[in-house]
């Protein structure tokens, strides 16, 4: 059977705004130094008005309980000099605070007034401090955290600063056209994540101050995807330190009888989570986000790796983009190590990314794009995303990192398309449309198992070309029906075809 997408016509162009930069707006949110109540030098309460106190109940991940753990676990500040900061908070005189335990992401939220908004980036930013209570420059990461109708949008880990310091931490999002949560409360969380020490102790504390957002209209369709843990910097590591841990993600393998099969297998000790220094991690002993990576040891006898299942849920006519940093430490004996980045509805392979490492001490960024068609056999499962070592034939372990997770969507057809005719005829495809003047067409098809490729010979069809009538008007092509070949003369299932217009 021969499909075709009556009517659309996919316009996968994305125009950048031209001219004046859009401004953008500030959103108002209550209590955003925490001036409020006034309070003396070093006194403390657990209240904060414009917040509540919560916390993430570790039983069932990402249940958020609108109420602290115990009374003092979150509030307001007035630090001195000696438990606090030298210079007290970093702007007026309070701060917000949170209290991290060994189990639970504890924070302070707030429900503002402001609705989420298409078209529109969204940027968070909020003074992070490690105030001198902790008597350490190791303390809980803090996580920002952008909801709408109480739905995670976007979320960003970071550590700590140094003792005594604070940082700007920040958190950018895009709605996108069509956002789930369109018009629905947005709402912002501060989160002191869960942590313990060497010695088990928790209670540490991270210091919140500034609290901003700002919104700017934009023409970008893309909308980020929510994804926990994306730089890795949870769990806080001081510099060459390392975790045989990743929050958010499950480590796994495939098996080397059935290459096809991933299974979930957590302490194989093949990958976690480091703080790399400039010896045996990278020159300047940087990440390109952050101060952690996630790493993945190749092994002889399997492909080892980490995978994250999303609340997102694969769409039809959607195009995707999977963007991740993949780094080569020096700490390897030798190059050639690979990688595998996979995105997936399920079990069920959409697109890869399989190459070779950067050269030791290198990063490179890695992106692979899927186009969903409006009949995929897996709409409506949540996607996941795989970060994978790849076998190598030395039989020493080689260790490839990751850092820098980005998964956005936007839509894929978004107009009609003048198609009047499709007729099969033997191995060929007719194809006729009424089509523009000056206008360049490419014709895609897709099985409707994976992403729409495009057809060879069939990428720029132009006013050149013999059919095409170079004043408009009906547009008759044939082309070759693309999963027929002399030894599979009969096809079996569905063909999908898109005719895309191009730029002239």
């Amino acid at each position: 059977m021969v499909r075709l997408l009556t009517p659309r016509l996919a316009v996968l162009l994305f125009l950048p705004a031209t001219g004046d930069h859009a401004e953008g707006q500030p959103v108002s949110v209550a209590n955003s130094g925490f001036e409020q109540p006034a309070l003396a030098d070093g006194v403390f309460v657990t209240s904060q008005p414009g917040w509540t106190g919560g916390y993430y109940d570790p039983l069932q991940p990402g249940v958020w309980i609108d109420q602290a753990l115990s009374a003092s676990d979150t509030g307001v500040w007035n630090p001195d000099a000696v438990d606090g900061f030298t210079a007290g908070a970093f702007a007026g005189e309070n701060t917000g605070y949170a209290l991290s335990t060994r189990n639970e992401d504890v924070g302070l939220a707030q429900v503002m007034n402001e609705t989420l908004a298409p078209n529109t980036r969204y940027e968070l930013r909020v003074r992070v401090g490690n105030s001198f209570y902790n008597e350490s420059d190791l303390t809980a990461a803090a996580r920002l955290e952008l909801l709408a109708g109480g739905i995670l949008l976007a979320a960003k880990s970071r550590s700590s600063p140094s003792a005594g310091a604070w940082a700007e931490h920040q958190l950018v999002y895009h709605s996108g056209s069509s956002p789930g949560q369109l018009g629905e409360a947005m709402e912002i969380r501060l989160i002191a994540t869960a942590f313990s020490d060497g010695l088990g102790r928790s209670g540490y504390e991270v210091d919140f101050d500034e609290v901003s957002l700002e919104a700017t209209p934009s023409p970008d369709p893309r909308t980020d995807l929510p994804i926990g843990n994306g730089s890795f910097e949870e769990p806080p590591l001081v510099d060459d330190d390392s975790e045989s841990v990743q929050p958010a993600w499950t480590e796994g393998r495939y098996l080397p009888e059935d290459p096809d099969t991933w299974v979930v297998e957590p302490r194989i000790g093949a990958t976690g989570t480091w703080n790399p220094d400039s010896f045996d991690g990278y020159p300047s002993g940087l990440v390109p986000d952050g101060n952690n990576a996630g790493y993945a040891l190749t092994r002889p006898q399997y492909d080892a790796g980490i995978e994250q299942v999303l609340s997102s849920v694969l769409e039809p006519s959607t195009e995707y983009a999977l963007k991740v940093r993949v780094g080569y430490p020096r700490t390897n004996p030798l190059p050639g190590a690979g990688f595998r980045i996979e995105l997936r509805p399920g079990s069920e392979l959409l697109v890869q990314s399989t190459g070779e490492a950067p050269a030791p001490g290198g990063w490179e960024e890695k992106e692979v794009r899927f186009v969903s068609v409006p009949a995929h056999t897996a709409l409506g499962e949540p996607l996941a995303i795989r970060l994978v070592a790849v076998d190598h034939p030395d039989t020493r372990s080689y260790e490839v990192d990751f850092d820098d997770v980005r998964l956005t969507k936007q839509p894929a057809g978004v107009s009609s398309l003048r198609v009047t005719e499709i007729e099969p005829k033997g191995p060929n495809i007719i194809l006729t449309w009424e089509s523009r003047a000056d206008q360049v067409y490419a014709i895609r098809y897709s099985t409707g198992l994976s992403g729409f490729v495009l057809l060879p010979g069939f990428d720029a069809i132009s006013s050149e070309d013999d059919e095409r009538p170079a004043e408009g008007g009906r547009f008759t092509v044939t082309i070759p029906d693309p999963l027929l070949t002399p030894e599979n003369p009969e096809r079996d299932g569905s063909l999908f075809l898109i005719v895309e217009e191009l730029t002239p």
